[in-house]
């Protein structure tokens, strides 16, 4: 048939219209044109994709089903459009991205790389300032090992540094930690005044050595306004004193060994040396309570709390301006000679310091003549819980003959009185 339909039916207003089957040719044709726009499509969906794909990106592998389903599916839409008679729009490749700058400020082989903290990496941590801490700086007196003298008397003192952010006040003290307290009073106030952080300041303290030969040690710390210890380190770190207590030959005389061979005696002032005293006193405890006495004591507790070994106890006349006295054996002063001891108040019965007011005194004659009677040493006290150390160099006197008198001399009417000397000697 040379028609591609034809009308069947009687009449105009009858004519139906009736699709005929298409020629062999035309059928070829247009199966043609499909394949043409099917590979059309596939060019231009990877020229698309070419154009939109972000430089750098890695573009996911796709295996050949995967394309022929994308390009079907763009020549299906194609297809719609083209049988809706819509035009199609004509397909324009994307701007390139543009490139992007490179910095001129990038880092060179030595820079250090940046820390995500905001911190350059190798600096150094701060270090945490502890409030209340000290460093010990160096021992003033008395360095470890040092020998002392069975019961003597000596001041410790160290230099210590406040590492700390607190200023110290007079409310800091030293105190006591533990190991041997060698007859300490702890704790005790160390500054009258501020030590600022940075600043220095030389802490200083009283001890007695034990009487029993050895090596003792005492460890110290620093307290703070609210009573908290702290030492030198992060921790809890003591500083310490260590002494070597020996009994040698540099003890030259004892006045305890010679207290009973010395001449006692008691009177009123002016001091009579010649008596000695204006009334003699057998050494040894009194007969009646309240008489004046010179003996040697044990055990007995001192007003700075330690409990002694022996000493001389001298307990004048009730009164004011009243004396006891002793003079002792002739002694031959050597050169390096030195005497120490110490002197004090002892407690009351119930341990009380008492009212005691006297004042101690040393003097000397040489060859036992009155007319070269000295001074040599005195020392005004009341009973306030601390003892008095002795230490006098007698190189001045060497060679020379001389008798020691030992004196107290009372300030007032009190009865509490009860004086000591303890470890009284001459040393070398």
């Amino acid at each position: 048939m040379d028609r591609a339909m034809v009308y069947a039916g009687k009449g105009r207003n009858a004519l139906q219209k009736i699709n005929l089957p298409k020629p062999k040719r035309q059928q070829l044709m247009s199966v043609r044109q499909s394949q043409k726009i099917f590979f059309i499509a596939i060019i231009i969906l990877g020229l698309f994709s070419a154009c939109n794909m972000p430089q750098g990106t890695p573009v996911p592998s796709q295996g050949p089903g995967a394309v022929y389903t994308a390009a079907a599916q763009t020549v299906s839409v194609q297809l719609t459009v083209a049988a809706e008679g819509t035009p199609h729009p004509a397909t324009t490749a994307a701007n390139p991205p543009t490139p992007t700058a490179i910095p001129e400020n990038i880092l060179t082989p030595t820079d250090s790389p940046p820390s995500i903290f905001g911190t350059p990496i190798g600096s150094p941590t701060p270090t945490a300032i502890i409030p209340d801490h000290m460093t010990f700086i160096s021992d003033i007196t008395y360095p470890d090992n040092a020998q002392v003298s069975p019961g003597e008397v000596f001041t410790k003192t160290w230099r210590l540094e406040n590492t700390g952010s607190n200023t110290w006040t007079s409310e800091y003290s030293l105190a006591f930690e533990h190991g041997d307290v060698m007859g300490a009073s702890t704790p005790i106030k160390f500054t009258d005044t501020e030590v600022k952080p940075g600043e220095t300041i030389d802490i200083s303290i009283k001890l007695t050595a034990p009487d029993v030969p050895g090596l003792y040690q005492g460890f110290w710390v620093l307290r703070n306004q609210d009573g908290e210890p702290f030492g030198d380190g992060g921790s809890l770190q003591t500083f310490w004193v260590k002494v070597n207590v020996e009994i040698g030959t540099g003890v030259m005389f004892n006045f305890n060994a010679f207290a009973d061979e010395a001449a006692w005696g008691t009177g009123t002032m002016p001091v009579n040396f010649s008596g000695p005293g204006s009334d003699s006193l057998t050494f040894g405890p009194s007969a009646n309570p309240g008489d004046p006495f010179a003996d040697l004591r044990n055990n007995q507790k001192l007003e700075n709390g330690r409990v002694s070994n022996w000493v001389l106890e001298t307990y004048p006349p009730v009164g004011a301006n009243n004396y006891i006295i002793g003079r002792y054996p002739t002694y031959t002063v050597n050169s390096g000679d030195h005497l120490m001891g110490t002197v004090g108040f002892i407690t009351n019965p119930d341990e009380s310091c008492g009212n005691g007011d006297v004042k101690y005194r040393i003097s000397y004659t040489v060859n036992n003549d009155l007319s070269t009677v000295k001074t040599l040493w005195d020392w005004a006290d009341t009973c306030d819980g601390i003892v008095k150390e002795i230490k006098i160099n007698l190189s001045d006197l060497a060679g020379k003959e001389i008798q020691f008198y030992l004196l107290v001399i009372t300030h007032t009417s009190t009865d509490e009185n009860y004086t000591f000397w303890a470890s009284l000697a001459v040393q070398r």
